[in-house]
């Protein structure tokens, strides 16, 4: 079996204990959770009618979890020398992508605000993603524990 070192580790060791990839999963699953809320916030706010200064802030607050998490789960995928970092990297930069230019369209005069299509696409990524991409490093990942 390959080593890993997992997120959260000391730099020092070489390889996780079956109590430190759970630890690390559990952040992710914290991180994944804290996502969809922040993106349900959204949601709220746009069915609420809340003012677009309110939906601004709380889009502006998913881009920042988004890119806290994508920063931790690339970490602790590297550092775990999963072969398919690579791949996850492009597919979290897609995510953003798409993000980002959602808030572009929002906050510009000539481009029709978002509507809650576009959130349901980015809540139907994050969902895929979740159970199918993800699920891939999670195997990866208690198949390492020595």
């Amino acid at each position: 079996m390959t080593p890993c070192v997992v997120f959260g580790m000391e730099e020092s060791s070489v390889m996780a204990t079956e109590e430190e990839i759970r630890v690390a999963v559990r952040k992710m699953e914290a991180e994944h959770q804290n996502l969809e809320d922040r993106l349900q916030h959204l949601k709220d706010g746009l069915l609420a009618g809340k003012k677009s200064e309110v939906l601004v802030e709380r889009l502006i607050e998913l881009i920042r979890v988004i890119k806290v998490h994508q920063e931790h789960e690339e970490e602790l995928l590297a550092k775990a020398g999963f072969p398919g970092s690579e791949e996850h990297h492009i597919a979290h930069d897609q995510l953003l992508a798409n993000v980002l230019k959602l808030q572009a369209r929002f906050m510009s005069d000539t481009e029709e605000p978002f509507t809650m299509e576009s959130l349901h696409s980015i809540q139907k990524w994050l969902e895929e993603h979740f159970a199918e991409v993800d699920k891939e490093y999670l195997l990866y990942l208690h198949a390492s524990v020595v």
